[in-house]
């Protein structure tokens, strides 16, 4: 069976401290949401349970989020091998979000 998590990512800076978006990777994780289809569970993640989390993404089949492409992966990559990440379908609602209104949101 398919496994599917949806995921947020919430940082304890912002691209501002950070030096601007060039600097995505700096950006410090402070939470991880996710809610897991699978067993129908919602989980939390703090910085240092991001072992945890590796954990769920090497038996995850797809990703779910909002803006995750541009901003949840490449954050994720600081702390997840991309080689883990690299496997994972990903459906970013943004793209569904621009192709419906025509143009990218801010």
């Amino acid at each position: 069976m398919k496994r599917t998590v949806v995921l947020d990512i919430e940082t304890k800076n912002s691209f501002q401290e950070v030096g601007g978006r060039d600097n995505i990777g700096a950006l410090e994780i402070s939470l991880v949401g996710v809610y897991d289809y699978g067993e129908k569970v919602y989980r939390a993640y703090k910085e240092d349970q991001l072992s945890e989390l590796e954990e769920l993404l090497e038996k995850t089949d797809e990703l779910i989020g909002f803006n995750i492409k541009a901003f949840d992966i490449p954050v994720l990559e600081s702390y997840i091998p991309k080689e883990v990440l690299s496997q994972i379908s990903v459906m970013d609602i943004m793209d569904d979000v621009e192709r419906f209104l025509g143009f990218r949101i801010g």
